[in-house]
């Protein structure tokens, strides 16, 4: 798959699901008297985004992709919000800014 298309596929998985990932996103972006439940969401959500880069690039260090998950998940997080708003002429260029932000971040990791 070109890179591009994996990108842009890290960003849709939370923007397809949005019934779904509203509950994550809640977790994800939860207070402190849910902070168990928080961390484990979110270190799940950033083991399985890091993932991806790993299988791209055996050389990755595990710190990096660790590093691009959480830039990832903001972006896919963001992304989720984007879409939910879309029936603005804004928010549908948001949408396409965000994805070339994130196809330019992820191919210059691989660069």
């Amino acid at each position: 798959m070109p890179l591009d298309d994996a990108a842009d596929r890290l960003l849709d998985v939370m923007a397809e699901r949005h019934d779904e990932t509203q509950s994550s996103r809640g977790l994800l972006d939860a207070r402190r008297e849910w902070s168990a439940t928080r961390v484990v969401v979110r270190q799940a959500a950033l083991r399985r985004i890091a993932q991806s880069p790993r299988l791209r690039s055996r050389t990755m260090t595990p710190q990096v992709a660790s590093a691009m998950a959480v830039m990832i998940l903001h972006n896919m997080k963001t992304m989720a919000i984007l879409v939910g708003f879309r029936t603005t002429r804004a928010s549908r260029g948001a949408i396409t800014e965000l994805l070339q932000m994130n196809r330019l971040y992820i191919t210059s990791r691989f660069s």
